[in-house]
């Protein structure tokens, strides 16, 4: 066992020491290839390093080799096939002089994986992420954790608010502009707001405003940088624009669907419009907050915005202050708001979002020709009516085989299963009842394929995005009617059993359904209603 570590730079031989008297067995090299704040640990599991508080990030290694670019593909590849995902992503750091970069490397080593797996890339919300540290002439490839813990399902989804959310700054011209502008351009990055616009309220020097507008491009700059070179997945840049206060005030409430939020001491306390406000912050298309600078926002336009809230009565932010208290602030009750409506809908594939019978009886026939099983017209029928169990367990039901024969089956199975991709069909009222889903429904699905395949019907479908979780059949011990991938989902949903729904085609989903506590809706309502989701019970 070797363990990539990490501490505090200049803690490294304090992390070492603890290493050492907990465990005197263990190897450990401080500060390798004189590179500060790493530790290589042998001979002691992660989890136990992970116990000592000077240890910041532990790196199980999965395998080592030179630190040559194609050595280190291959080496990833070999271990990636020893691993079960659908969907991954790659982190590189390296230290030392190379002939690549670390962003190369990420991305030749994500093409070779996916390549030789199947799986897919992607850097938002992976099941898993491969670890290349590259020290010196040595690579070691490991899996990091704790990524889901951030980026998962689970969490309030405030993206949807932050998408949405539109920062008017009035200007701060005179001594230090440029330094503001920096700070308040960083913070507007930081939250990945949709827009930035500075908004002078009248004629100001030019000289004054390129100051505070070049601080405002720099800030969002260098954040823009250190998000892109840290960040597993996109991130959106700030849009900034320059635009008269008037102009944009008039331009925003024109928009029906735009809720204009002022900020003002002036202004209502948070316990006076909670209520409202996490409504409103919901339905909204667009939320534009006026921001003041040295001088607060015009009488006029408080006069007319749908919300005067004051973030700190008897205080005065400082300017710099007062974009990410309004961020924070916003998010916050956009949180509760969100929590308090957050549904959850599970699909089921086979049947439900996908007719995918005649694929399923193509592909058995298939694997059957292909290991010299006879099948004919009852073993076709026997295997219809099944449609919606694991594969093997139909197979076992079926079929006079061996347990050896029934793995050489699906084995078969999967591997051709691109063969035949075309035989499946969407479910187009299921696609439309989900377009018409509320903005606070989290998206699930629980078939008993596996998620490679899952994931390659989604993406035919252009639905790949909008499923928050997947769960497939070597996620469950269990598959259907066993509740327990229904369970698995409310638990990382957070969420309990009378504000979940499962959407299913067989007798199998609506036992898992219930035995998990939840309402079924078989998809024959979804065809002939759309209307099922209105009711609360």
């Amino acid at each position: 066992m070797t363990v990539i570590a990490k501490t505090r730079r200049g803690s490294e031989y304090i992390a070492k020491a603890a290493v050492k008297e907990r465990y005197p067995e263990a190897e450990v090299t401080a500060r390798p290839g004189g590179h500060l704040g790493l530790l290589i640990i042998k001979g002691v599991e992660k989890e136990d390093i992970e116990k000592i508080p000077e240890i910041e990030r532990a790196v199980k290694v999965l395998a080592e080799c030179r630190a040559d670019l194609e050595e280190i593909k291959r080496t990833a590849l070999s271990a990636a096939r020893g691993l079960e995902f659908s969907t991954f992503a790659v982190n590189t750091v390296r230290r030392g002089k190379h002939g690549f970069t670390s962003e190369e490397c990420s991305r030749e080593v994500g093409e070779a994986i996916k390549s030789g797996t199947g799986a897919e890339v992607n850097l938002e919300n992976p099941e898993i992420v491969f670890s290349v540290e590259i020290i010196n002439d040595r690579a070691y490839i490991g899996i990091l954790e704790g990524f889901r813990k951030k980026y998962g399902p689970g969490k309030t989804e405030v993206d949807r608010l932050l998408k949405k959310l539109v920062a008017v700054q009035m200007p701060y011209l005179g001594p230090g502009a440029r330094e503001m502008g920096i700070r308040i351009g960083r913070s507007a990055q930081s939250f990945e707001v949709k827009e930035l616009t500075i908004a002078p309220h009248e004629k100001v020097s030019a000289a004054e405003l390129k100051g505070f507008l070049d601080g405002i491009l720099k800030g969002v700059k260098t954040r823009y940088s250190v998000q892109r070179r840290i960040y597993p997945r996109p991130v959106r840049r700030v849009r900034v624009t320059v635009q008269s206060l008037y102009e944009a005030f008039r331009e925003k409430t024109k928009r029906r669907k735009t809720l204009v939020i002022v900020t003002d001491p002036t202004g209502s306390e948070l316990p006076d419009v909670k209520e409202k406000l996490k409504t409103d912050l919901l339905k909204s298309e667009e939320v534009a907050v006026f921001i003041g600078s040295r001088e607060g926002i015009p009488k006029g336009i408080i006069r007319n915005a749908d919300y005067v809230i004051d973030l700190a009565p008897y205080k005065t932010l400082a300017t710099e202050l007062a974009l990410p208290a309004s961020v924070e602030f916003l998010v916050s009750i956009f949180e509760e708001a969100w929590n308090e409506e957050k549904r959850v809908v599970i699909f089921d594939l086979d049947g439900t979002l996908i007719d995918s019978v005649d694929y399923h009886v193509k592909t058995f026939a298939k694997s059957c020709e292909l290991l010299g099983i006879r099948v004919d017209e009852r073993l076709v029928r026997e295997f219809r009516k099944r449609v919606g169990k694991r594969f093997e367990e139909i197979v076992r039901e079926i079929l006079p085989v061996d347990e050896e024969t029934v793995k050489k089956l699906v084995e078969v199975k999967w591997k051709i299963s691109d063969e035949f991709l075309d035989a499946v069909k969407p479910v187009e009222e299921a696609l439309e009842f989900i377009e018409e889903l509320p903005d606070t429904t989290v998206l699930a699905l629980f078939s008993s394929s596996p998620r490679k395949f899952i994931r390659k019907i989604l993406r035919k479908l252009g639905l790949e995005s909008e499923f928050s979780i997947i769960i497939g059949k070597n996620d469950v011990k269990k598959g259907k009617p066993d509740p327990e991938g229904v369970l698995k989902i409310l638990e990382i949903a957070r969420v309990p059993p009378e504000r979940c729904v499962f959407i299913g085609d067989t007798e199998y989903d609506r036992i898992a359904a219930e035995r998990a506590g939840v309402r079924f809706i078989h998809i024959d309502e979804i065809k002939s209603r759309r209307n099922v989701l209105n009711s609360r019970e």
